[in-house]
């Protein structure tokens, strides 16, 4: 098995809809948050991720590519912070890819499972920049199988 970052991720009371459950848009934010929580988090014998936060805050662009989500049962609206799990599920010259699946709580069932396509950008150029030798060494510590979607 691969080793996956466990990340919680608050809800918020505007992230559930008519029905109770946490809206399809709203999912799609945590798993952003997610990705946040990922690259603060992600570290390897010393090496890091670029943040996605503060000073670094465009300084090392990550272009979101796409990504897919696939809903397998409801997530509902409750205090405690839905269990993210994400990982690396492929490594290019310029570019990533993560894998997810989301739970209401750690020991619940999978509720949505997807994936993120990122590149790397140089600030400057707005183009593909090649991933340095300290975040391939990273992003190799999270590598796993990709997710399986049924479409």
């Amino acid at each position: 098995m691969s080793r996956r970052l466990h990340l919680s991720v608050p809800l918020r009371w505007s992230d559930a809809d008519a029905y109770g459950h946490i809206n399809n848009v709203a999912v799609l934010a945590l798993v952003e948050q997610a990705r946040v929580l990922f690259f603060a988090q992600a570290e390897c014998d010393g090496e890091t991720l670029p943040r996605l936060d503060g000073e670094n805050l465009g300084r090392s662009p990550i272009f979101l590519t796409g990504q897919r989500v696939e809903y397998l049962m409801p997530l509902r609206l409750e205090i405690e912070p839905v269990s993210i799990d994400m990982w690396v599920s492929h490594i290019g010259g310029a570019d990533c890819e993560l894998s997810y699946e989301i739970r209401q709580q750690p020991s619940s069932p999978v509720a949505a499972t997807g994936l993120n396509g990122l590149v790397f950008m140089n600030p400057e150029t707005g183009r593909p920049r090649r991933l340095s030798a300290g975040q391939r060494q990273v992003l190799d510590s999270l590598f796993g199988e990709q997710v399986r979607l049924r479409h």
